[in-house]
């Protein structure tokens, strides 16, 4: 196959590139030819043959296989801490063993390396909202309008060190089945606009 151009298509494989006419080497196999865009480029034939035989030295011949052992040493340094979720309750009126779940997390990354990473947004303002909102439901049970299903607002520990609380409690301790949850509202950085 003599190749006059270059299609619009990611991989062209020839299996065969048939010599030039009037001379040349014997056939090249197995040619691949990465095209960078649409564009079309004439050749004489001497300089498509030139084109294809530095492909073929290039991405065949040039090829090869490195056998070698890479040992890594590493330390892993292991802290144990105790920390907490925090939780309340209202159970519902109508169907108390559906659960939503409304959630934010209490901690923060305070210092590292030397600086203060305040977290008023991050999650200070998601942890009072949670505060307010089951203060709120807690007032309308008192005066009688009570939610239909019961309601669970946790707070989650260690979400700063990769969903700690989060993890622990659906994979270890839910205060309820899951299958008993209906669903679940995470309230996050709620005080700030820079994600609006």
């Amino acid at each position: 196959m003599w190749i006059k151009k270059f299609l619009n298509v990611n991989i062209i494989n020839f299996e065969k590139v048939d010599k030039p006419k009037g001379g040349g080497s014997d056939n090249v196999d197995k040619v691949i030819l990465l095209n960078f865009g649409t564009f079309w480029c004439f050749f004489g034939h001497f300089n498509t043959y030139l084109v294809v035989f530095s492909l073929y030295l290039v991405i065949i011949k040039k090829r090869k296989k490195i056998k070698t052992k890479i040992k890594i040493n590493y330390n892993i340094k292991e802290e144990k801490i105790k920390s907490q979720n925090v939780a309340a309750i209202i159970k519902g009126s109508e169907f108390p063993e559906e659960y939503i779940i409304i959630t934010a997390h209490l901690d923060h990354v305070g210092m590292s390396d030397g600086e203060v990473y305040n977290g008023a947004d991050d999650d200070g303002s998601g942890t009072v909202a949670i505060m307010q909102i089951s203060e709120a439901f807690q007032k309308a049970v008192n005066d009688g309008y009570g939610p239909r299903r019961s309601i669970i607002f946790l707070h989650m520990t260690a979400e700063e060190k990769g969903l700690l609380g989060s993890k622990y409690y659906t994979n270890y301790d839910p205060i309820v089945p899951l299958k008993n949850t209906v669903t679940n509202l995470n309230i996050d950085m709620i005080g700030g606009n820079s994600y609006c």
